[in-house]
């Protein structure tokens, strides 16, 4: 990576209940090595509207695939078709990265995925559910985070889209995106934490074995936001993927 005198761009997907300034912190470091973009997907925005994809109501949240389309367009209109990028996805924004990367796009050199969900079943439904209560129920600095990062008005509607939408990624018992990670031709670093509340170890194990270039990081002591609990560690992580 560091043979060219050109920093390729990074971009940085966000999760399902953050948005893009989860890595507020990590950008002034990323610049040293990348042209760092960090985008809201379409209803995390708080300055927006609160309006999700596939919904004329504007109550469900985006899917995998819409995710993947949005995703599409914002890499056809922000970065040059000779230029590259590599991508860094934490948990949704992982599986929709994923996605995306099987349809072999252009420019693609790699990808980080943290934390990602890449298939579920009826229990880890079940967990994922049980780790995203009512608005109401949730700690009080838990609430007052979230109303600081998506607007007072709307964190409460947020909650409930997300919390309660059951048609895509692990809150669908169903989901799997297993069978696309075989048509990823770039290296993929899966990095999983052994303490995260969601995904375990052996989630990633599996998912590895559908990859043609892939390699997995298990961080002791890792959880579920590792790029603000190991942002260093990330960054090194990253900046590994091969020429």
């Amino acid at each position: 990576m560091h043979s060219k005198m050109k920093k390729p761009h990074l971009l940085l997907l966000h999760n399902g209940f953050q948005n893009a300034g989860t890595w507020d912190a990590l950008l002034p470091r990323l610049s040293d090595l990348f042209h760092p973009h960090a985008p809201n997907r379409h209803g995390y925005d708080p300055h927006n509207e609160l309006v999700f994809p596939d919904s004329g109501a504007g109550e469900t949240l985006d899917s995998i695939e819409s995710g993947r389309l949005e995703l599409e367009q914002w890499i056809k209109n922000n970065i040059p078709e000779d230029e590259e990028y590599f991508i860094w996805g934490h948990c949704l924004g992982g599986a929709i990265a994923s996605a995306y990367a099987s349809t072999a796009p252009r420019g693609l050199r790699g990808m980080l995925c943290e934390a990602c969900g890449f298939f579920s079943n009826e229990t880890l439904a079940h967990k994922a559910e049980l780790l995203v209560p009512p608005f109401e129920e949730l700690p009080p600095e838990i609430q007052s985070s979230f109303r600081e990062q998506h607007g007072h008005s709307r964190a409460e509607r947020l909650w409930k889209i997300i919390s309660t939408h059951r048609d895509s990624y692990i809150m669908n018992p169903d989901y799997s995106i297993l069978n696309i990670l075989e048509k990823i031709e770039v290296p993929v670093i899966l990095w999983q934490g052994d303490r995260d509340p969601y995904f375990t170890p052996q989630h990633s194990r599996r998912a590895l074995t559908h990859l043609q270039r892939g390699r997995l990081q298990i961080e002791p002591g890792g959880k579920h936001d590792m790029h603000n609990q190991f942002p260093l560690k990330g960054i090194d992580l990253v900046r590994d993927l091969p020429d």
